[in-house]
């Protein structure tokens, strides 16, 4: 009987130290399987917050533009999937469209939570706000601003 536990790859748009509820489920997920002996490792945006963890963080930079961050996040996804037994996607777009591409070229099995506000994650990550989810969305953008801001992070 193999008592091998399964490596997990978590993918997420954001990681601490950016807020939102990815990050806090992905850190939480992947301290905890790893106390318990999975071998665990993320991808996700940004930059080296020189925390030492017991699990790596692959960080993609914000400086890299559209597509090529895309791109960029494609074949660092596919690079780090070969080696795991499971996705675990906490993004449905940037990275959630990764990790399904990597998920079917690879036969991986993929999780992938479908959650949060990507017109929020775009005015975010593009310095457009500092408020947390929940203040975002209580306040009224304007259905522009939205279709603007959901549009951006399209192309």
């Amino acid at each position: 009987m193999n008592s091998r536990k399964p490596s997990i790859l978590f993918s997420t748009g954001v990681f601490p130290p950016n807020l939102g509820g990815p990050a806090k489920i992905t850190q939480g997920l992947a301290e905890r399987l790893t106390e318990k002996g999975y071998k665990c490792q993320v991808i996700t945006f940004g930059e080296d917050d020189g925390i030492k963890r017991d699990y790596p963080v692959e960080r993609i930079s914000f400086e890299i533009r559209q597509p090529f961050r895309l791109i960029r996040t494609f074949i660092k996804t596919l690079q780090l999937a070969r080696k795991v037994d499971l996705i675990y996607a906490l993004d449905t777009y940037t990275n959630g469209l990764t990790a399904a591409l990597a998920s079917k070229l690879l036969r991986k099995p993929l999780v992938l939570r479908f959650t949060g506000d990507s017109v929020w994650e775009t005015a975010f990550n593009n310095g457009q706000t500092t408020d947390d989810i929940t203040s975002f969305q209580k306040q009224d953008h304007g259905s522009e601003m939205r279709y603007l801001l959901w549009r951006r992070n399209l192309v």
